[in-house]
């Protein structure tokens, strides 16, 4: 759905207040306290495709991952621990992502050149992030540090 999602060309006013909207979700969920559900919840099979096909499609739209919007569900329902939640999340984020470039090469776009250097910086975030969240932070210091930088993002959105 993400490939759909892609292709679809939205206004640019409507494209920050969505993605305002998914990244203040975040951010409000991750300063919440007890974010983890105690109990485990099954999901109908149905339902978890339902709903996967919705946040691909939104994602999509919105040129994001999808990880932003899933893993809170999947934590706030107890659909998911946190090392689920984190597995499930970067194979989302990956088919998604993919899905979603497929969608936008087929509408033709040109990429940056700059984009090489964007793609590194990525892959070097990826590995230091998660070499730091793996062995120095605790859970709550991972959550405010997320949520502070989903918070600027939010503010860099609005503002620039």
């Amino acid at each position: 759905m993400s490939f759909i999602g892609a292709k679809m060309n939205i206004d640019p006013h409507l494209y920050k207040i969505l993605l305002g909207i998914c990244l203040s979700f975040a951010v409000f969920r991750l300063f919440l306290k007890n974010v983890v559900c105690k109990e485990h919840r099954n999901l109908a099979f149905v339902w978890a495709m339902l709903i996967g096909a919705f946040i691909g499609f939104f994602s999509g739209m919105i040129g994001i991952g999808g990880g932003i919007i899933l893993s809170p569900l999947l934590i706030l329902f107890g659909w998911a621990n946190l090392k689920e939640t984190a597995a499930v999340s970067a194979m989302f984020i990956l088919l998604n992502s993919v899905s979603g470039l497929a969608g936008l090469f087929s509408s033709g776009i040109q990429l940056n050149h700059e984009i090489y250097s964007w793609i590194l910086a990525g892959i070097v975030g990826a590995i230091l992030g998660s070499y730091m969240g793996s062995f120095k932070f605790s859970f709550r210091k991972l959550q405010y540090i997320l949520a502070s930088v989903l918070l600027f993002a939010i503010v860099k959105l609005f503002i620039f």
